[in-house]
């Protein structure tokens, strides 16, 4: 027959038991909590390595895309976070340790993204057709079919803005678009327009025309027909 001091003591491991079980319970979920993070970060990591490989290959990612000191500071953040775990893994959301961790991981991640998306577009925009100095042409029959096209190659071109490229056949696929709308370009007859303002409205579409270009008798045609002279614009070289 148990005495009172026997049940008290069963009732003191029962409730050792509980509070045990509560204990592991909330270590296991700081643990998820983590867990569930990093593989986010892990699976951010792939994407994005891949991301920069299809870039690197074509030499469009130029410049410092990530820092040194980003990386080791994120793999000091990552020591200490796994520290922490073996050694008192009761302990591991508590403090510094894995806030700064994460802080890290979400700045690197950030920036590298950052960095790719404007390479991304940065190379997108070469391959951009600017037809505004055809606004006058769109109306002609011979060019409307052409412009359209070019219209067309364009959409699709800015469609990928957004999606970052996961394949090289991605990057020759777009460039082989960008191609085909200056051949197009090149190739519109522009009836009725001098040779010289052709040239001119022509190079403005596929990037741009020197000054030099911009001579007497083309100045004085299209002073004579200001339509076309409006859609188009100075801007500074780049190069």
């Amino acid at each position: 027959m148990s005495t009172l001091l026997d049940r008290s003591a069963e009732l003191k491991v029962g409730i050792d038991r509980i509070a045990n079980r509560e204990r592991d319970a909330q270590i296991a979920q700081n643990l998820m909590v983590i867990a569930d993070a990093l593989k986010g970060f892990t699976i951010q990591a792939h994407s994005l390595a891949v991301n920069v490989q299809v870039l690197s290959a074509d030499e469009l990612l130029a410049g410092a895309w990530i820092t040194a000191p980003e990386v080791t500071s994120l793999q000091r953040r990552t020591d200490a976070l796994r520290k922490r775990v073996q050694e008192n893994r009761s302990e591991a959301r508590k403090g510094n340790i894995w806030a700064n961790c994460e802080t890290d991981a979400k700045s690197l991640a950030r920036n590298v993204t950052n960095s790719v998306e404007s390479a991304w577009r940065r190379y997108l925009e070469t391959l951009h057709m600017d037809t505004s100095s055809f606004a006058s042409f769109r109306n002609v029959p011979a060019c409307r079919v052409v412009l359209r096209k070019v219209d067309e190659i364009n959409n699709t071109i800015r469609g990928q803005m957004q999606a970052l490229p996961t394949t090289r056949k991605e990057v020759t696929d777009l460039a082989a678009l960008g191609k085909e709308a200056k051949e197009l370009i090149r190739k519109l007859k522009l009836d009725g327009v001098p040779k010289g303002v052709e040239t001119l409205l022509k190079n403005a579409a596929l990037g741009g025309a020197p000054l030099s270009a911009l001579t007497d008798d083309v100045l004085a045609w299209l002073r004579e027909n200001p339509e076309y002279l409006e859609s188009l614009r100075i801007t500074a070289s780049p190069h």
